[in-house]
């Protein structure tokens, strides 16, 4: 796995974070320390929620006008045809830093597994070269990649969560279609802010242990600094889901993690939002 490269000019400290989804090895599962793993439900291949929207046959889609800020407008999507793709330390370097595969595999509880499409976040689109968040840990990781072995398309959608405000607003082209209360994180696992990325999405299973996490849980790009969480979540990669709680909405309650209500994040994963889809996560 290649060591991405960084930008010099950092952002703020990123999230002491833990991912909640359905159990996977090397991603978060639980709200809390006691939370058993629940079991992992894969989504079909080439269903909904299983991969990234198609993308337009323009190698360069249309931008929005005004990019968030530290992204190019676009996400790039690995070609079907390229299993292992390479990543870059830095522009033109004449050879990669190391591979990435293409999909590549989520692990779940009970022997399952998914495979996942791998999606990046552009930060800089220099025409054959492409400066990428790779979602790979620690949070933050980037390099570059070949745009020939991408296909590119236009950011629509993103998240701004504000956590003082327990608020989550979801945008489409610029314009809110969706404001919602979260719960967030507490104490020492707070949520903190960070630009982040969608980069999984699974549909969770119905069985009592895992309706805690709602019907859908989104993997972000985002991972714990600190061991102990990395050790007890097993990567401590921070969750967007559901609860079967919905009275700790609205509270400081959880690792790291964003819980949404039920309809509201069946809202955002029915779309679906794309991998890849930007996360502003304000303190």
């Amino acid at each position: 796995m290649p060591r991405p490269t960084r930008r010099a000019a950092r952002r703020p400290a990123l999230p002491l974070l833990v991912l909640l989804l359905v159990a996977l090895v090397g991603l978060a599962a639980g709200c809390s320390s006691s939370d058993p793993a629940p079991a992992a439900a894969p989504i079909a291949p080439g269903s909904a929620v299983a991969t990234a929207p198609p993308v337009g046959a323009s190698p360069r889609p249309t931008l929005p006008p005004n990019p968030l800020a530290g992204t190019a407008g676009e996400i790039a999507n690995v070609k079907s045809t390229v299993k292992d793709v390479a990543v870059f330390a830095a522009e033109g370097a004449p050879t990669p830093a190391g591979t990435l595969p293409n999909p590549w595999t989520y692990q779940g509880g009970n022997n399952t597994s998914a495979q996942i499409p791998r999606s990046f976040l552009v930060a800089e689109d220099k025409g054959d070269w492409l400066h990428v968040y790779t979602g790979e840990p620690p949070t933050g990781s980037m390099g570059w990649v070949k745009a020939s072995d991408v296909d590119l398309q236009s950011v629509r959608y993103h998240l701004e969560i504000d956590v003082k405000a327990f608020t989550l607003k979801a945008y489409d082209n610029g314009k809110v279609f969706l404001e919602a209360p979260i719960a967030v994180g507490q104490g020492s696992r707070p949520t903190l802010p960070g630009l982040h990325f969608l980069n999984v999405l699974l549909k969770v299973p119905t069985d009592a242990t895992s309706a805690r996490y709602g019907p859908y849980a989104y993997g972000l790009s985002a991972y714990s600094s600190d061991p102990a969480v990395r050790a007890e979540f097993k990567g401590g990669q921070l969750g967007l889901h559901g609860t079967n709680d919905p009275a700790s909405i609205g509270k400081p309650v959880s690792n790291g993690c964003i819980r949404l209500t039920n309809d509201n994040i069946t809202k955002l994963a029915t779309l679906p939002l794309p991998l890849g889809t930007p996360v502003v996560i304000k303190g």
